[in-house]
């Protein structure tokens, strides 16, 4: 049950990326928002929303660690979905240094990881 966290946190980035409507490198909804409405009926799903279970199960953990620590959910989504030099959005963007930045995301990192893990066993035990 290994999971690669960079890689998935990669294919994210990518998806995220793909996403019509993002402003400024992040989107209007959240993925969880987004679904809440469509359950409601109060929006149609975007028809050219790109469809990636895996990642949009990084956005919903994402979604969780920003609701427990919002600056680092803040710092990994840089991290990942900015294309500007690291030392550049340590600096720049969240005034700290270079290596609380890389801590911080490696700690955003292991947040997930735990809760992808959690997920897939959940999927095992249906």
């Amino acid at each position: 049950m290994d999971i690669d966290i960079q890689e998935r946190l990669k294919e994210w980035a990518r998806w995220f990326r793909a996403i019509p409507g993002i402003e400024l490198g992040y989107p209007t909804k959240s993925t969880i928002g987004r679904m809440a409405d469509e359950r409601f009926g109060n929006v149609v799903r975007n028809e050219f929303t790109p469809q990636n279970e895996a990642a949009e199960e990084v956005e919903a953990e994402v979604t969780k660690l920003h609701q427990y620590n919002p600056n680092r959910a803040k710092i990994l989504r840089s991290y990942y979905i900015d294309k500007r030099p690291l030392f550049w959005k340590a600096k720049f963007l969240f005034q700290i240094s270079r290596s609380a930045y890389i801590n911080e995301t490696k700690m955003a990192e292991a947040w997930i990881e735990r809760g992808l893990t959690e997920l897939q066993i959940k999927k095992c035990q249906i």
